[in-house]
This record gives C-alpha cells, structure tokens and sequence, in this order.
C-alpha cells in the first residue's frame, strides 16, 4: 500500500511539474495556451548577426505549434494557432535594422508582385509596431486562421496591433520558419 501510495504521490507531482527548454540562457517552456489552445514548443534557435566581421546573438526564437511539425510548408498552410516568440539577448537591437530585416523578408517572401504591391500596407502597419529592443525585451507574433497578432513586451511598456489578413501572416510565417540563411542557428523543428 505504501508502494502503491508513493507511486501516486510521485505521478501527481511530475505530473503538475512544467517542463522547459534553455538556449543560450533563455527559457521557454514546453507548452503554453494561448487563445484557449495549448501550443508545444516545436523549437528553439538564435538569430545571429554579423558587422565588421564581429558577430553577435541577438534573439533567441521560438515556436510554438499545436501539435509539433517538422515541415515549413505544412506549418505555414496549417489553420491552427501558432505563436514564435523572439526574446532578445543582445544589449540593443536597432529599430531601423529590425525593420530592414523584416522588409527584406517580406520581400523574400511575399510570392508575386501583386501580391507584394497589395501587402505593402499591411507591412507598414507591421513595421510601425517595431521599436529599438534592448536585452529581455520580447516580440510575439499570434498567428491565427485569420491574422497576426503583434505584441512588443519592453521593459517599461507592452504594445499590441492586430492585422487582419491571413496571407500577410502567411508572409510573416514564411520568413521564420522557411529561412534560408545562416543568421539562424539550431533547431526550430523544420527541415
């Protein structure tokens, strides 16, 4: 009986443990509910940048998915909820080369030009939201059926816009989870 009840016992707390993932000091736990759905960290990765030949770790991304995918397309085509995170790790991030990476994303990513022409806008809208981040500063992107959620959480102040476009997000989405650069480094999960 005392087997039996220390059995339980240890069921029931690592049952109720949170469970975690650490990249380069950053912490981001396994499952988090967002929109009243629970979303599992499909992967971590650090976005890397270089000057003058120095470089340097500036976030540290996650994402988080429904139910855990390793193909870019799929996640992208998915409906379901889907949220990366960006937790900067560098002392000061610039506002203006924050945008121009996501300017040259869109770009990479927006498909045809009437596509781009037509998303401009929405891009605009995106990038307003941007600011210079500085060390523990976080950006969360929602990616819901039907828009993207932005949301700046600084030090002093947290920030939302909502773009109520799906194939925006959709760009948005392409330009993390199908990169194809060097300047991320580990895993998100994805192929």
């Amino acid at each position: 009986m005392l087997k039996l009840s220390l059995s339980l016992f240890i069921g029931l707390f690592l049952s109720l443990q949170t469970f975690a993932a650490t990249r380069d000091k950053v912490t981001m736990e396994d499952s988090i509910t967002v929109a009243g759905k629970t979303l599992l960290l499909n992967g971590m990765t650090t976005r890397m940048a270089s000057k003058m030949g120095v470089t340097v770790k500036v976030y540290v991304g996650g994402l988080y998915l429904e139910a855990k995918e390793s193909n870019g397309p799929k996640i992208v085509a998915s409906d379901t909820m889907k949220r990366i995170v960006m937790h900067y790790i560098f002392f000061r991030a610039p506002g203006k080369k924050i945008k121009q990476g996501w300017k040259d994303s869109f770009k990479a990513n927006c498909g045809d030009e009437a596509t781009c022409k037509a998303q401009k806008a929405n891009l605009k809208i995106f990038n307003k939201q941007v600011k210079t981040m500085t060390k523990n500063d976080k950006m969360i992107l929602d990616f819901y059926k039907d828009k993207l959620e932005v949301t700046l959480e600084k030090k002093k102040k947290t920030t939302k816009v909502t773009i109520a476009d799906r194939k925006f997000a959709d760009i948005i989405l392409k330009a993390f989870v199908q990169a194809k650069t060097k300047a991320f480094r580990g895993p998100l999960g994805i192929d």
